[in-house]
């Protein structure tokens, strides 16, 4: 039998090699490969066996080629093989790096509160049924404002809607205080947040506090309606005046002569 002759291995190129590529998973890499020879004016490219049958990379003979990436984390390796318009004369690897990208944190507008303060108040086991709209100092809001409930009072029950319209039955005959979240839309983007104070409490004395952080109790805080301060209870009209609803008394002549 005629002996085997052992095909001498290419030797590696000279030049910037093995040449490593990196792309997303499942990405198509376009370009071409550059690897001159000395004394050749054209340089040729074939793919190595192996490289050629996985089905992920096409080279022309000029050095153009289209890679797949793999469509897992990992590195994929193919052979090229470089002559002078005829065999090869020596050879390189391309490799593709492929990786899943990282998202980049989601980033939101933080909501800023409603100016508004929203206190409601209903005598025990009474349920309330009022609104969120057209609370004074809102912001303004040409396009149709609309509400999102976004937290439940921890006792009670319920009923929202869209609009701000609900209804806050306490279910209970003994005086309370709670509240829920809301969020306020204009024009289908959310504007602001706001917390709805809900007072069960038969009287309800005092001044309204002036920001929407302060709860409600049952000696601080008047029952409010649209912004506007509401006596309820035992109070009459004259609970409220701060002037005299009569005419001044008669003025006392023995005194006045003597000044």
């Amino acid at each position: 039998a005629s002996p085997t002759t052992a095909v001498p291995a290419l030797p590696m190129c000279s030049g910037q090699f093995p040449l490593t590529m990196e792309a997303p998973v499942g990405t198509v890499l376009r370009g071409k490969f550059n690897a001159p020879l000395d004394g050749c004016g054209i340089s040729t490219f074939t793919l190595g066996d192996n490289s050629a049958s996985s089905g992920r990379i096409m080279l022309n003979f000029i050095g153009e080629y289209l890679i797949v990436a793999s469509d897992t984390e990992g590195t994929q390796e193919y052979v090229v093989k470089v002559g002078c318009s005829a065999a090869p004369v020596c050879q390189f690897a391309a490799r593709v790096l492929a990786y899943k990208p990282i998202d980049p944190p989601t980033t939101t507008r933080a909501v800023e509160a409603c100016p508004a303060i929203y206190y409601y108040r209903t005598p025990v086991s009474t349920a309330l049924s009022s609104s969120l709209a057209d609370m004074s100092g809102q912001l303004s809001c040409p396009n149709g404002r609309t509400f999102t409930q976004v937290s439940s009072p921890t006792v009670g029950s319920l009923v929202f809607y869209s609009n701000g319209e609900f209804t806050f039955n306490p279910q209970s005959s003994n005086e309370l205080y709670t509240s829920f979240n809301f969020q306020m839309s204009c024009g289908g983007t959310v504007s602001c947040s706001g917390v709805a104070h809900l007072l069960v409490s038969g009287t309800a004395v005092g001044t309204l506090p002036t920001d929407a952080t302060t709860a409600p109790t049952a000696t601080t805080a008047p029952f409010v309606s649209d912004g506007k301060t509401t006596c309820a209870g035992t109070c009459n009209e004259g609970a409220w005046k701060d002037f005299p609803s009569t005419s001044p008394p008669p003025i006392d002549r023995t005194r006045a002569d003597s000044l």
